[in-house]
C-alpha cells in the first residue's frame, strides 16, 4: 500500500509532505482514499517538495518581487501566421493548439480580488516570449501563466509552453520567435516569483532523472529562484481549469496568502460540487515548493 493505514484525527495528522521520485511523480495523492476518512484532500493539506532538508531548512534569500504577473490567452491565429510564413510545418503544430477563452478572464478577476495590489496582464498576440521572460513577469510576486504546455511523450526532454509567434513590425515583416518557450530558455533566466502558477496542461511532466526527479518546467523555475511552483499532472479542460483558479485565488486571499491552504480548499470545492467533483478535475493540481517559508505570501 502507498499510505499506512493510520487514524488522522486521531494523530491529528494535518499535512502530507511528499518528496516524490520515478513513477510516483505522476500519482496524485490528495485523491487518496480510505474507507475511514474517504478521500484524503478533504482532511489533508499536501506539498511536493524535491528535497526535506531544503523545505525545512532556513530561507536561502528574501526575494524583492513584486505585483502580480498574467500571462494568458495567447493568440497564434493560423491565418495571421501564414501571412509571414510559407512553413507548412509550423503552421501545423499550432493548429493542435485552441485557444483558451476561459483563462482570458483571469486577469481582471485577480486584479478585482487584489484592488492594492498591481496587476499586470499580458495576453493576445502580446502574449509572446519575449514579454514573458521580461523583467516585470518574472519579478512578480505571483507569476500566473495560462497557455498549452507541450509534451513529447517520446522524448521527454521536449516540454515547454505555448506563446504567440513574435512578428517584426516593419515592412519585411518575418517571424521572429515561433512561439515556443523551452525548459531551456526558463533556464537562462533568473525568476524571483514567490510562487508561479503554470496553469496549462501536463506542465509537471519531464524527463525523470531517477533520483533526482523529473525536469520539466515546475523544476526549471524552482532552480531558477522560483520559491514555489503550481503545475498540472495531466490534462484538464479549459473551462474547469479557469474556475479551479478562481477558487485557488479567492481561498488564497481568504486564507491571507497561503497557498498550501487555498490548494486545497480549491479542492475541497470541487468534491463538493456536482459536475466537477471526479479526481480528474481537481487531483491533477500539484504544488512543489522549494522551502516552507515560501507557502505563505505577504502581499507587498
Amino acid at each position: 500500500e502507498i499510505l499506512p493505514d493510520i487514524d488522522i484525527a486521531k494523530r491529528k495528522i494535518e499535512r502530507l509532505i511528499i518528496v516524490p521520485d520515478g513513477d510516483f511523480h505522476l500519482f496524485p495523492f490528495g485523491s487518496l482514499s480510505t474507507q475511514e476518512h474517504g478521500v484524503l484532500a478533504e482532511h489533508l493539506t499536501t506539498v511536493r517538495t524535491s528535497s526535506v532538508s531544503r523545505y525545512f531548512g532556513d530561507r536561502a534569500e528574501v526575494t524583492s518581487s513584486s505585483g502580480i504577473g498574467v500571462f494568458s490567452d495567447p493568440n497564434f491565429n493560423l491565418d495571421t501566421l501564414a501571412q509571414y510564413s510559407n512553413d507548412a510545418s509550423l503552421t501545423n503544430w499550432y493548429s493542435q493548439f485552441q485557444r483558451l477563452p476561459w483563462t482570458a478572464e483571469i486577469g481582471s478577476y485577480i486584479q478585482d480580488l487584489f484592488p492594492k495590489t498591481k496587476v499586470k496582464h499580458i495576453s493576445g498576440a502580446n502574449a509572446t516570449n519575449s514579454e514573458l521572460l521580461s523583467y516585470p513577469m518574472r519579478n512578480s510576486q505571483i507569476l500566473h501563466i495560462a497557455t498549452h504546455a507541450y509534451y513529447d511523450k517520446e522524448n521527454p526532454e521536449l516540454v515547454g509552453l505555448v506563446t504567440a509567434p513574435q512578428i517584426k513590425n516593419t515592412a519585411d515583416s518575418t517571424i521572429r520567435d515561433i512561439g515556443y518557450l523551452s525548459i531551456h530558455d526558463v533556464l537562462d533566466h533568473p525568476f524571483h516569483s514567490e510562487l508561479i502558477v503554470i496553469s496549462a496542461c501536463e506542465s509537471q511532466m519531464g524527463k525523470n532523472y531517477g533520483g533526482e526527479g523529473v525536469r520539466g518546467l515546475a523544476y526549471s523555475f524552482l532552480a531558477q529562484g522560483a520559491g514555489s511552483v503550481i503545475g498540472t499532472l495531466w490534462k484538464i479542460p479549459d473551462k474547469p481549469t479557469a474556475l479551479f483558479m478562481q477558487r485557488f485565488y479567492k481561498a488564497l486571499k481568504d486564507n491571507g496568502g497561503n497557498s498550501v491552504k487555498a490548494l486545497q480548499a480549491a479542492r475541497q470545492s470541487f468534491i463538493r460540487s456536482g459536475r466537477y467533483k471526479h479526481p480528474k478535475y481537481w487531483a491533477g493540481f500539484v504544488l512543489t515548493v522549494a522551502n516552507r517559508q515560501y507557502e505563505k505570501i505577504y502581499f507587498n
